[in-house]
């Protein structure tokens, strides 16, 4: 019984002090990123339960509906570039340097997360089978748990893409370790123009009609593409570049995020293009302001 008790009074004083320690070590902005970034997730998903998605039947619901609708989708695609920006902050200036390290971080990081995302995975299925909804089956089931089947589990869509991340996290934070900022910022800038201004041109081509098309050859895949960029990007903000060069990153980071992440909605009709300013306006307050 005595033992017993040191053991329990063990675990409870240890866990004490962890508190400790995650209160001087927590860094407040970041709590507060989070929570903008888990607003805007609820916002999304609550913004495309309520309102149709089609762009034709926006155009008959009147003026004020279309354009709250659009703010509040583009807003609310800002969640996960926060999230995956944050995780890059987080995540790749840790050090990966042996086998150990790697494997520690895979045992109390990256397991949980695939444990976690299991568990989410069953939770769903028993839904569908009481439901009966869309003739979901025990196949299916283990087919959404394998990762290697379509799934209609809404936004359960990230879960494999922060698990990959989360796989390459301690390769991609060895390799930029030794690099300078001014280099990583060329493969930055390649995925910047390939994938994201390409596509705001062509939102603009497709509202103007204009007559020159950009189509993108290079291949930036292998560089993390869309979502690849935002890690980097959490990286280069805890190195302070985006500190040190505020206007000009928000200015390209407004550009990602609207023209990546619901601008389609609002620039598809030109007549809409003076709301862009509303949906900007609070991106970049959040990012100017960012304490990095």
């Amino acid at each position: 019984m005595h033992r017993f008790r040191a053991f329990i009074l063990s675990i409870f004083l240890s866990d004490r002090k962890g508190v400790r320690a995650l209160q001087k070590t927590r860094i407040a902005w970041l709590d507060i990123a989070r929570s903008f970034a888990i607003f805007s997730v609820i916002v999304v998903h609550c913004t495309e339960r309520i309102y149709s998605m089609d762009f034709d039947k926006l155009q008959t619901m009147g003026v004020f509906s279309p354009m709250f609708r659009n703010v509040l989708f583009t807003v609310g695609r800002i969640g996960v570039p926060l999230f995956l920006m944050i995780t890059g902050y987080l995540l790749l200036d840790r050090d990966f340097s042996s086998s150990k390290k790697i494997f520690s971080f895979y045992k109390h990081n990256l397991l949980p997360l695939i444990v976690t995302a299991e568990m989410w995975i069953l939770i769903y299925a028993a839904r569908y089978f009481i439901t009966g909804e869309g003739g979901y089956t025990v196949a299916d089931m283990i087919g959404d748990m394998l990762f290697i089947r379509p799934h209609n589990m809404g936004h359960m869509w990230y879960v494999p893409l922060i698990i990959g991340f989360y796989i390459a996290v301690p390769f991609i934070a060895n390799a930029i370790r030794n690099v300078s900022s001014k280099v990583l910022a060329v493969p930055v800038l390649l995925v910047f123009v390939t994938v994201f201004l390409f596509q705001f041109y062509g939102i603009f081509q497709n509202a103007f009609d204009l007559p020159f098309t950009v189509t993108r050859q290079v291949d930036v895949s292998f560089l993390g593409g869309t979502y690849g960029i935002y890690l980097i990007a959490g990286a280069l903000c805890k190195r302070g570049v985006l500190k040190k060069n505020s206007n000009r990153c928000c200015f390209a980071d407004l550009r990602c995020l609207v023209c990546r992440n619901g601008a389609f909605h609002i620039l598809y009709d030109a007549r809409r293009l003076r709301l862009s300013p509303l949906v900007r306006f609070p991106v970049f307050v959040f990012v100017r302001f960012l304490p990095v």
